[in-house]
């Protein structure tokens, strides 16, 4: 862990002449990153951090939102941005996809804060209405941020909506059972998207109207409960009856075989003597 803090310490600290910040060398145009806000020296510092979960979605700045917090980033700059390829016309997803919450006891409440994000390669500005799966006798979800959200594009270049903030509060009602929150997307309302098409002009605006789209998870939050039954004790009377009770029946087992080899050995015996009599 230390190896890489350094290591990334170290790219970070390199001044880039050409962005005026301490954004890493590309070699695709810089004009992709120009309505983002300035890239900050200690950024690879603070991801690692985020993506420990030392500290949270809700503590990071803006200038924090850079498609380099994404661990997809690597992979697809070279499929897009190098070969200037577009994705899709949509794409919504959130980060960090996976939480796994353990330690929790009945009237416990936690907050969780993730990024919502446009995918990298997207043209349009996208509107998209989150909600929440969950069974509501073991947990009660709060949304403390925003339902609907209008992200921006990320081609040609990030529009500074293009990642926000999403903020919730899971209350614990029964700590007995394991469970899982789902975080899903659908299509805001007619009013909504009426709203936002006017506002971008219909070509640059895209609903979530796939019906798949509604099918997939885009975070997981999963609880985990440490409720350990009570088992069911025998009583001392009933464990003197029966441990002194199991030896006794090998006994009378063994005893039984004994026998009846005996028996039949005495039988097949008499058989013979018989027979030389004869």
């Amino acid at each position: 862990m230390l190896a890489f803090l350094v290591s990334t310490t170290a790219n970070a600290s390199k001044f880039n002449n050409e962005t005026g910040d301490y954004r890493l060398q590309y070699n695709f145009s810089y004009e992709v990153f120009k309505d983002l806000e300035p890239f900050p020296e200690d950024f690879y510092e603070i991801k690692s951090l985020f993506e420990t979960q030392q500290i949270t979605a809700s503590k990071l700045t803006k200038s924090y939102y850079q498609p380099e917090v994404l661990q997809s980033w690597n992979s697809t700059l070279k499929k897009i941005y190098e070969k200037n390829k577009q994705y899709e016309n949509q794409g919504i997803f959130i980060y960090p996809s996976r939480f796994d919450i353990f330690n929790i006891h009945i009237n416990d409440s936690l907050i969780i804060s993730a990024l919502i994000y446009a995918h990298p390669g997207v043209s349009t500005f996208q509107g998209t209405e989150i909600y929440f799966e969950y069974n509501e006798t073991i947990v009660n979800v709060e949304t403390l941020s925003n339902t609907t959200y209008v992200l921006g594009p990320t081609q040609p270049v990030f529009n500074s909506l293009w990642m926000q903030l999403i903020e919730f509060k899971i209350s614990i009602l029964d700590d007995k059972y394991n469970t899982t929150i789902k975080i899903r997307e659908r299509n805001p309302s007619d009013e909504f998207n009426e709203k936002y098409k006017e506002k971008y002009g219909k070509q640059n605006y895209s609903e979530c109207i796939s019906l798949l789209s509604e099918k997939i998870d885009r975070c997981r939050i999963y609880i985990h409960s440490d409720y350990i039954p009570e088992k069911e004790t025998v009583s001392s009377e009933s464990n003197s009856f029966i441990i002194p009770f199991i030896p006794l029946l090998i006994g009378i087992i063994i005893l039984i075989v004994i026998l009846s080899l005996g028996l039949k050995y005495d039988k097949k015996k008499a058989e013979r003597e018989k027979q030389w009599q004869k």
